[in-house]
């Protein structure tokens, strides 16, 4: 038996099923919570649940890997619920050869914002 969804745009066009995907970070601040900046539109909605991965040679060593709680606070930017007031600042180095980025990991549970729409199902029934 096919299931039948809504019509659905994607509003990521020639990207993988996953959405939203990773974006660069290019600035953090220390505070609490952290005000993370990503150099183009995110797309990311309050209660994503955001992983933060900076590579060696960047300041804020300290936060890398570490995850938390997104509230959107414009389209590049969004507060995360780590306490970054006693880690070393973000810097980006003049060499750099890799970029930082935040990764969606997943959303808080109770909410369910993004996860109402099974793309990889859609596609097994068109």
């Amino acid at each position: 038996m096919a299931v039948s969804y809504p019509n659905w745009i994607n509003p990521y066009p020639g990207h993988a099923d996953f959405i939203p995907k990773a974006h660069i970070v290019v600035g953090i601040t220390n505070d609490y919570p952290a005000l993370v900046t990503t150099s183009e539109d995110n797309h990311y909605q309050n209660y994503n649940i955001i992983r933060i991965d900076i590579p060696l040679g960047y300041g804020m060593q300290e936060i890398n890997t570490l995850f938390g709680v997104a509230i959107v606070m414009s389209p590049t930017t969004f507060l995360i619920n780590i306490d970054t007031r006693l880690f070393s600042p973000f810097t980006i180095p003049v060499d750099a050869q890799q970029s930082a980025q935040c990764i969606p990991i997943g959303e808080i549970n109770e909410v369910l914002y993004n996860a109402t729409f099974n793309r990889l199902l859609q596609s097994t029934t068109e």
